[in-house]
């Protein structure tokens, strides 16, 4: 079957009619739709493999993509060019395919997809000349078990999901047998193209099959939690302890500071190492060599620990966190970046519980009690007010050499 696409949308046509608007296109013969919640780059994979070609020709020939397409991350990268490209060759709806990329998460997990760069909750892959050198891609051998075709999850991509929510087993981010990163795009590279080498479930360095692998269970509480960040993401909405209901996004974020103060190796590392020892466990510190790494750069053992003590955290909120701040000696301006916005929800507490400032009064208080002291015929010296609103003399602050305040 021909289809000729126009500039504005799909026709059937007898004739070429204008040719320097029509581009034709071949309807691939195999179109397997995209599963549920599937990944772009695995939807991928699966089409060309079941179409007998290897991936990149297949790409680079029957979806005229360009040749960077897999020397970057194409589940960040993926454009409208591209869906248009995909959602042509294979009569799928745009809407469809664009559900599949990292980008739908905008607005759930982020406020702006981020395609090139740092980009949060979202785990770097590391692509050197079409390989991967970073253990960003992650999978549950569980579903890939169970799959009539495999195929890699979206979620599986987002630092927060340590373990499956369905089978509550930790996800695997590298090979068991070689340790190699995850990377089931390079599973026809260098090798002949048969349907036993290239399966998707392979490991592409040592061909061991990821599915032998029994992965260890994680913690009931923690597979709950996951289950809560999972349905919070589709969902959009999130409750808070006390039947708080808060938008995803500004939940997302203030997780995300969480985790930043729970991860660091500066003053704040003084929490984490409190939590652990509560826990009669050893001091964790997090293989952060300089302050440009992330908590989305961890392994996901190492992330698995920092989520742990996160559920700790936000079972008693605020209460358990102010009380490890207050035992590590923290205050508000210590656990606050400055960099970016906090959400309300995490602010409104920190600054409540957490600020060491002393009290100074607003002009309308002094104001309001001074109206007070004289409508009952008290003095309205400046120190009278100060004492009556609970601050210091003001002959206190000229013993410490400090400017005196002016009357009210």
């Amino acid at each position: 079957m021909i289809f000729w696409l126009r500039s504005d949308g799909w026709n059937h046509q007898s004739g070429l009619g204008t040719r320097s608007r029509l581009v034709v296109t071949q309807l691939l013969l195999i179109r397997p739709r995209p599963q549920e919640d599937e990944l772009f780059s695995s939807w991928l994979v699966r089409l060309a493999w079941s179409n007998g070609e290897k991936l990149h020709v297949f790409c680079r020939n029957r979806l005229k993509m360009s040749r960077g397409t897999w020397y970057r991350d194409p589940d960040r990268l993926a454009g409208p060019e591209t869906i248009k490209l995909s959602a042509a060759a294979t009569g799928l709806s745009e809407d469809c395919l664009l559900a599949t990329t990292l980008s739908n998460y905008e607005g759930a997990l982020y406020e702006r997809h981020v395609r090139d760069g740092v980009a949060r909750w979202i785990m770097p892959i590391g692509v050197k000349n079409r390989s991967r050198y970073l253990h960003g891609q992650q999978c549950c051998v569980d579903c890939l078990r169970e799959d009539a075709a495999p195929y890699f999850r979206r979620f599986w991509r987002v630092a927060f999901m340590v373990a499956c929510p369905r089978h509550g087993r930790l996800l695997l981010d590298a090979c068991p047998s070689c340790g190699a990163p995850v990377s089931f795009h390079e599973g026809d590279f260098a090798r002949r193209f048969t349907s036993d080498a290239c399966l998707i479930t392979r490991c592409s360095h040592c061909l061991m099959d990821l599915r032998q692998h029994v992965a260890p269970a994680a913690e009931p509480e923690f597979v709950r939690f996951q289950s809560d960040l999972a349905a919070a993401i589709t969902t959009r909405w999130s409750v808070l302890p006390g039947d708080t209901a808060i938008y995803s996004l500004a939940f997302f974020d203030g997780l995300h500071h969480l985790l930043r103060v729970l991860s660091s190796n500066t003053k704040t590392r003084h929490i984490r190492t409190l939590l652990l020892h509560d826990e009669s466990q050893f001091a964790f510190p997090t293989p952060f060599a300089t302050s440009a790494m992330r908590f989305e750069n961890l392994r996901v053992h190492d992330r698995y620990v920092l989520m742990k003590l996160l559920v700790r955290v936000m079972a008693d909120w605020p209460w358990r966190f102010c009380e490890y701040c207050h035992r590590a000696h923290l205050s508000r301006s210590e656990l606050m970046d400055y960099r970016r916005p906090c959400p309300y929800w995490l602010e409104s507490e920190m600054k409540w519980h957490l600020n060491n400032h002393s009290y100074h009064p607003s002009v309308a208080e002094r104001q309001a009690v001074k109206g007070y002291l004289s409508a009952h015929g008290m003095s309205c010296s400046t120190n009278n007010v100060a004492r009556w609103l609970g601050a210091w003399y003001v002959s206190h602050g000229k013993e410490r050499g400090l400017a005196e305040k002016p009357a009210c």
